[in-house]
């Protein structure tokens, strides 16, 4: 661990400018023990790339293995104050889910989806959703994004697996001989349709 801070010490040398390194420095001095040289190499990564995800989700990860949650919610929801978005959100509420917030988490997503629809976000409230063991509401929320956007493969899969998991062949057939159309070497398809269609139709399923 050492060798590895004196090489990133060296990096931040040769790249003043350039955050990165920093966010290097920083894991590797908190490996080493080294919290509060692991926090100011952190710091001066933000202030070299505020805007920057990333860096924004290198400093929440080092302030939760610190065990500051407190800390960690505030940097993420001031990094969605100053950088609003869909990353900001995803990053707010993964910091929430965190530190054992999940309702607060769902309703940042669930606003974040209202205001500007994305298919990462409605996966991470589907899967909220079935973390809660609310398997009706997972659904509905996929079934009405593939109603307007039907070629959107992960969340198709996503629901397609829905009906595998409750052996529900009725219904996760047609949803996985959709993705093939689109995507006829999707293995994952290939694999849960030959799985499914194994008695009734062997022959295919062995080909799959």
């Amino acid at each position: 661990l050492q060798e590895a801070v004196a090489t990133y010490r060296r990096l931040t040398t040769l790249a003043p400018t350039a955050a990165g390194p920093q966010v290097l420095l920083g894991r590797a001095l908190a490996d080493s023990g080294d919290r509060v040289g692991a926090a100011r190499a952190t710091e001066v990564a933000v202030k070299l790339a505020p805007a920057s995800a990333d860096v924004r989700t290198a400093q929440i990860q080092l302030l939760l293995s610190q065990g500051n949650g407190d800390a960690a919610v505030a940097t993420a929801r001031a990094f969605q104050s100053s950088s609003p978005g869909t990353t900001a959100d995803l990053l707010l509420a993964e910091t929430l889910d965190r530190t054992k917030q999940r309702d607060q988490a769902a309703a940042v997503l669930s606003k974040s989806q209202a205001d500007k629809p994305n298919s990462i976000v409605l996966l991470k409230l589907a899967t909220y959703a079935m973390q809660a063991k609310d398997t009706n509401r997972a659904e509905d929320l996929m079934s009405k994004w593939l109603a307007g956007n039907p070629t959107d493969l992960a969340v198709r899969l996503a629901y397609a697996n829905i009906f595998m998991d409750r052996q529900d062949s009725a219904r996760a057939i047609p949803q996985y001989e959709t993705i093939l159309k689109q995507s006829p070497n999707n293995v994952l398809a290939l694999n849960n349709l030959g799985w499914l269609i194994q008695t009734s139709n062997p022959k295919r399923a062995l080909s799959m």
